[in-house]
């Protein structure tokens, strides 16, 4: 992604701001609690950008931070060496908190796993399992797949006249086309096989269909803090981690489509 799309990370209030670091680029997603979808957090928008990108943007919106909450997955000290990747990654944290002017918490990962998916020890399959399991199951979180046929484009065949339907041949007395000289007008046949919606069977893309590696674990940061009863809230000034009550919510299941 670019950094001029990185720039359109409109922050508003109540948003939550989850960033998975890396010691180059990170995955980020901004997600707001909404009862009325399924599982209960509505993903606004997400990407993986450079780091320093990402810090660009938040630049830009300072004000707005004080009413968005950024989660940020930190690496849990284990008392032995680590590698150069991760110390350049603590790094890059650091950097990005020093930016950052509103309530913000540090998360391990493997507290969010545990809480998410069962075991510290789950991989990133077991993650993303658990997570479409979450919201609906796959078909209705990740969605449909694109049209073998058009692969997703919606049209098939050669570009020519949708009147005359000659492509490449000129000596007709087509007034739309101008007897094929004026090909501006010239067109694709519509993908009978997904009847134009580009998706196998007409099932369109779920909430989570862009969801990748990075977007996985961010999003797990989100799930996490959204189910915890008790999790560690920083200020701005740096104090000591104090914790803080979230009222659990009653849940009611919905019905997919």
């Amino acid at each position: 992604m670019s950094d001029e799309t990185t720039m359109h990370l409109k922050l508003k209030p109540g948003y939550w701001l989850c960033i998975d670091p890396g010691n180059v680029k990170s995955g980020w997603l901004t997600c707001i609690e909404d009862e009325s979808v399924m599982g209960h957090l509505r993903v606004v928008r997400s990407g993986i950008d450079p780091n320093r990108t990402i810090r660009r943007a938040m630049a830009q919106q300072r004000e707005m931070q004080k009413e968005v909450t950024l989660l940020m997955e930190c690496p849990k000290p284990r008392g032995q060496p680590t590698s150069a990747e991760e110390m350049e990654t603590l790094v890059e944290i650091g950097r990005t908190m020093q930016m950052w002017r509103g309530p913000w918490s540090y998360i391990f990962r493997q507290e969010a796993k545990n809480g998410i998916v069962g075991f510290a020890q789950a991989k990133d399959k077991h993650v993303s399992q658990a997570l479409k399991d979450r919201f609906g199951g796959e078909a209705i979180a990740v969605g449909g797949k694109r049209c073998k046929k058009c692969s997703g484009t919606k049209v098939v065949g050669k570009t020519r006249c949708p009147r005359c339907l000659l492509g490449t041949k000129t000596n007709n007395d087509c007034e739309h086309c101008d007897g094929g000289k004026d090909k501006s007008v010239y067109e694709k046949e519509t993908c009978l096989e997904c009847e134009g919606s580009g998706w196998h069977e007409g099932r369109g893309p779920g909430p989570l269909h862009d969801m990748s590696a990075h977007k996985w674990a961010a999003l797990l940061l989100g799930c996490w803090w959204q189910d915890s009863e008790q999790v560690p809230v920083h200020d701005v000034a740096g104090k000591q981690p104090v914790k803080k009550k979230r009222k659990r919510k009653t849940r009611t299941g919905n019905v997919g489509a």
